[in-house]
């Protein structure tokens, strides 16, 4: 892949994005209006917060508490006001829609082992649809995972590569990992685990989101290749980008922060496109450095599989650690355009890693 250097247009796109992002994440408090779906009982209503183009809340139904989500589209035709020929076609986009995602949660169902958290109702009430998972209790901080003894970090690590083979081997892609769809819990044995949650924009890897709008991710985990679909430009989306964003978890859970990147960008998949990859804090053990730092090659046929990161995490030393130097980004003059910059830009640097 060539050195990406963003157009003025394609910056624009990316802030506009960043911006909606921002307004819907500040809507952050339940309605507090109680509602009824389909016999879930919603007693402080929904929020839209950290959703996207959904609401979400928390139900109880026969004794039992659940997380409901509703989509906001599609919405089934209801106005009198539109034409049968316009209710018909709105009718088929929403059965085309909805068996699609009947099929992928099967799918999904079909291979998760309890760490993924699957679907369990999914349904059309009024004009809406919803789904239904069990209700997962909060877990436990990344302050506190990022502390936790080395051993017990790197079996999260397993757990959650594992959790991607098992997509990977129905050809999913999950399209919205981050922090918060994990779950980590200390189990009863004083281990800890984690659950993969929100599997509401995942797509099968030949059946991609069709329309660049349609595409999902949090620009903090974003890979490389799903900004350049976002902006119009021929890029394919496949399990790799999971990958992609798993890598910049790992270093969150290894030290607490994501990657280190030029202050020209806001986040890693930017740094990358530009050929400058980001710094891996030199406190995590050679060994995981090392796979972190193949997780986020820019190029997608390039990059590392799930499978190849599972395989290396079970050979890694617990007390490998090589030094790695620490590099402060350069910083460029304010009055600088991102597009002025030149390709060689002293980010240039050699991590001492598997290349």
């Amino acid at each position: 892949m060539p050195v990406y250097i963003p157009s003025t247009s394609e910056k624009k796109v990316t802030e506009t994005k960043i911006k909606n992002k921002k307004v819907k994440k500040n809507d952050s408090i339940f309605s507090g209006k109680r509602e009824v779906i389909n016999g879930y009982v919603v007693e402080q209503g929904f929020t839209t917060k950290n959703s996207g183009f959904s609401r979400w809340g928390f139900a109880n139904k026969n004794g039992k508490e659940y997380f409901i989500k509703e989509f906001l589209y599609p919405v089934f035709p209801s106005s009198s006001e539109i034409s049968e020929s316009i209710k018909n076609k709105q009718k088929e986009i929403c059965k085309q829609w909805y068996d699609d995602r009947q099929r992928l949660f099967k799918a999904i169902t079909s291979v998760s082992n309890g760490n993924i958290v699957v679907v369990k109702h999914f349904f059309k009430f009024g004009n809406k649809f919803y789904q239904v998972t069990e209700k997962i209790e909060e877990g436990i901080s990344l302050d506190i995972i990022s502390g936790l003894p080395i051993e017990n970090k790197i079996i999260l690590l397993k757990v959650l590569a594992h959790c991607l083979i098992r997509l990977n081997n129905v050809s999913v892609v999950h399209a919205d990992l981050k922090l918060n769809n994990i779950i980590v819990k200390k189990t009863a044995s004083g281990t800890y685990t984690a659950k993969i949650i929100d599997i509401s924009d995942s797509y099968f890897e030949s059946e991609p989101p069709k329309s660049s709008e349609d595409i999902k991710g949090d620009f903090v985990y974003l890979a490389p290749e799903t900004f350049l679909r976002m902006i119009g430009k021929d890029a394919k989306l496949t399990t790799k980008i999971d990958v992609f964003a798993l890598g910049i978890i790992f270093h969150q859970y290894m030290c607490g922060k994501t990657p280190e990147i030029s202050s020209d960008y806001h986040y890693v998949y930017e740094s990358v496109l530009n050929d400058e990859p980001p710094i891996l804090d030199n406190s995590i053990p050679y060994d995981i450095r090392s796979i972190i730092e193949r997780m986020l090659v820019k190029d997608p046929d390039q990059r590392i599989s799930i499978k190849e990161v599972f395989e290396d995490l079970t050979k890694v030393k617990i007390n490998s650690h090589s030094p790695t130097p620490r590099f402060v980004p350069i910083k460029k003059s304010p009055e600088k355009e991102i597009k002025d910059k030149p390709v060689s830009s002293g980010l240039k640097i050699n991590m001492g890693m598997h290349k």
